[in-house]
C-alpha cells in the first residue's frame, strides 16, 4: 500500500515538473508551416492556398537570392501577416557536401563571428522590408556548426539578438515542453520528394495533435522548383488542418513566443 502510495507521488511529482503547453482560443496544438529559400513560383502558389483558410506562413529568404522586383512582394506578404525569416545570405554549404558554392564560402573557412556578421546584415535586409527587429532563422541543410572544428554557433547567434528562433532540419518529435526549449534548435519535420504527398505530413500532424504539443513542418518547393510537393497534395495538408480547428495554424515566432511566455 505505502509502496503504491508513493509511487502515485512520484508520477505526479514527474508530471507537475513538465511545463503544460497553453494555446489562445482554446486550440489544443499548433503547428508552424515553414517554406524555405523564397523560392519565387512556390511563392505564387503557396500563398493563395494558405489565404483560403488565412493561414499564415513563415517563409526564409537567402539574401542573395534576393532580385529588386521580389521585395515589394515579400513586403506585401508581410503586411498580410505572413512571417519573413533569415536563412542566410548565401546559404552556405560545407565543401564535402559537392554543392556550388565558392570555396571562400564554405562554412569550414568561417569563424562565428563571420557567420554571424551574414546573419546580421540578413536581418537588416528583412528589417527594411517588414520592420521587424528580430526574425527566426534557419540553418542551411540544418548545419548549426562553423569552422574546421566545427563549432556550435547556435547560442552565440541567439546571444547576438537578431534572432530569437534557430531552426535545425530535423526533428520528428513535437515540441511538447517549452521550458526545455532551446531557442537556438527548434526540430522540425521535413518534406521530402521520397515521401510522395501529403499523407507522411498529414501522419506527423495527427502526431502534434495527440501530443498536445507544437510541430515545424518544413517545405521549398510547392508545385514547382525542388524537393517538391505537388500543388494539389500539399493542399490536401491545409484542408486536413482546415478540417481540424483545435490546431493552431500560425508563424513561428508568434507561436513560440506564445507557448514560451514572451507573448
Amino acid at each position: 500500500m505505502k509502496k503504491a502510495f508513493f509511487i502515485t507521488l512520484l508520477v505526479l511529482a514527474t508530471c507537475s515538473c513538465m511545463a503544460q503547453m497553453k494555446f489562445p482560443e482554446g486550440k489544443t496544438s499548433a503547428v508552424i508551416l515553414c517554406y524555405d529559400d523564397g523560392l519565387q513560383a512556390t511563392r505564387s502558389i503557396v500563398e493563395p492556398q494558405l489565404d483560403r483558410y488565412n493561414f499564415k506562413g513563415t517563409f526564409f529568404l537567402i539574401g542573395g537570392s534576393l532580385r529588386t522586383e521580389d521585395v515589394a512582394v515579400w513586403k506585401a506578404m508581410a503586411r498580410r501577416g505572413h512571417e519573413l525569416a533569415n536563412h542566410t545570405l548565401f546559404h552556405n554549404y560545407w565543401t564535402g557536401r559537392g554543392e556550388a558554392n565558392a570555396n571562400y564560402r564554405s562554412l569550414e573557412n568561417y569563424t562565428k563571428k563571420d557567420l554571424l556578421q551574414e546573419y546580421e546584415i540578413m536581418n537588416t535586409m528583412l528589417n527594411a522590408m517588414d520592420g521587424r527587429e528580430q526574425h527566426c532563422a534557419a540553418y542551411p541543410w540544418g548545419q548549426a556548426f562553423v569552422g574546421k572544428d566545427k563549432e556550435d554557433f547556435t547560442k552565440d547567434l541567439i546571444a547576438a539578438g537578431a534572432v530569437n528562433y534557430g531552426r535545425m532540419g530535423e526533428g520528428a518529435d513535437p515540441i511538447t515542453d517549452p521550458e526545455k526549449l532551446d531557442p537556438g534548435k527548434v526540430p522540425c519535420f521535413p518534406y521530402l520528394e521520397k515521401y510522395g504527398g501529403a499523407d507522411v505530413m498529414i501522419a506527423q500532424i495527427d502526431k502534434i495533435q495527440k501530443a498536445g504539443g507544437v510541430g515545424v513542418l518544413l517545405f521549398h518547393g510547392v508545385g514547382a522548383d525542388y524537393i517538391k510537393i505537388s500543388a494539389e497534395e500539399h493542399r490536401r495538408i491545409l484542408d486536413y488542418l482546415a478540417a481540424h480547428p483545435d490546431i493552431w495554424v500560425a508563424p513561428m515566432s508568434e507561436v513560440l513566443d506564445y507557448v514560451t511566455g514572451k507573448y
